[in-house]
């Protein structure tokens, strides 16, 4: 769907919801991550998680995180995830620039049984790697990190390529489509939308890289500070590798 109109109207509906993630797992794993991050929830699980989100953002200045990224020496890959992680207490940033693929690869949908687990292993280590808090709290704190690993990344490198955060985000939006499941049948713009279809929603093509209400990123500020401060001309972020995507919650 590219009607930026119908789009907006999806977004702002409460009948269409993010498609849930396959069954729980045990904690520490790829399976729990997904059940437990507010991206892929909604309700009042939905609302309750990203209170932890925005509760973690509000603790951390975008402003240092831009300061952070204009100095950092780490590939535009590993920026976002590096200072974020530093903002966030963790000591190993690089055991959590290690981990971050792997979990990365099949956060939004669930892969092989070979990739599952790796990701596994990568929650795990992430899980040991963050300070030592409930389980919700940590599993959307890896959220936040794979949403920089992925979404914010990509808003970097296109930063640094074309110059400027705004330049970038016209020509390479990090975030191009996310995804809801109709929750009851009903009808949309003339078509008929059964309960359980999912519908794929063009972002870009709507204008909305950080998604619309009333889910908008929470984190939007926070990744146009660290894109900021990685495309300045002080910065020395050294190398645009690596890729990935991600969708706004």
């Amino acid at each position: 769907m590219n009607a930026p109109d119908e789009v907006r109207a999806v977004l702002a509906d409460g009948r269409f919801v993010p498609v849930p993630p396959p069954a729980d797992g045990p904690a520490g794993s790829m399976a729990w991550l997904r059940s437990a991050v507010a991206r892929f929830s909604h309700g009042p699980a939905h609302a309750r998680r990203r209170a932890i989100v925005e509760g973690e953002l509000a603790a951390i200045d975008p402003e240092q995180l831009r300061a952070a990224a204009a100095a950092s020496g780490r590939p535009a890959a590993e920026v976002a995830v590096a200072v974020l992680a530093e903002a966030l207490g963790v000591r190993d940033v690089d055991g959590v620039v290690a981990a971050l693929p792997a979990v990365a690869a099949v956060y939004l949908a669930p892969g092989d049984a070979h990739a599952e687990r790796a990701a596994d292993g990568g929650v795990a280590a992430l899980v040991a790697l963050l300070p030592a808090a409930g389980d919700e709290m940590v599993a959307n704190r890896i959220g936040l990190l794979v949403q920089a690993y992925a979404a914010t990344a990509g808003l970097v490198r296109a930063a640094v390529a074309h110059g400027s955060v705004a330049d970038g985000l016209r020509a390479e939006p990090p975030v191009r489509a996310t995804r809801r499941v109709a929750t009851v049948d009903t009808t949309l713009g003339g078509t008929v939308v059964a309960a359980g279809d999912v519908l794929v929603l063009d972002l870009a093509a709507a204008g909305l890289p950080f998604g619309g209400e009333p889910r908008v990123c929470p984190g939007r500020a926070h990744a146009l500070a660290i894109a900021t401060g990685a495309a300045a001309p002080s910065g020395s972020v050294t190398a645009l590798s690596g890729t990935g995507t991600g969708e706004g919650r």
